[in-house]
């Protein structure tokens, strides 16, 4: 939410898009941490890292499955269809 506020009040440049990208990777390794600093925790408490490990991975690249088949179908929609609307409506 806050990289579309950025965009929407400095444009979209390449700078945007380096910052932007680089925040994202942030917030990645941040939250990656912070979830494996939990297993760690739990995980020998109950003997289980292992399984836990891949959950977490098995989740990571489930969601980012997910995200690229949404970016994808978005991507098709603003590209290509909201356009054909915008010229239909204009007679």
């Amino acid at each position: 939410m806050l990289a579309g506020i950025y965009v929407y009040i400095f444009g979209f440049t390449v700078p945007s898009y380096i910052l932007i990208s680089i925040c994202c990777g942030f917030c990645f390794a941040f939250n990656d941490v912070c979830c494996d600093a939990i297993m760690v925790k739990q995980g020998q408490k109950e003997n289980k890292t292992g399984e836990f490990s891949s959950v977490q991975w098995g989740s990571i690249w489930a969601a980012s499955a997910v995200v690229g088949l949404l970016g994808g179908v978005f991507t098709i929609l603003c590209v290509f269809f909201i356009p054909l609307l915008q010229i239909g409506g204009e007679e």
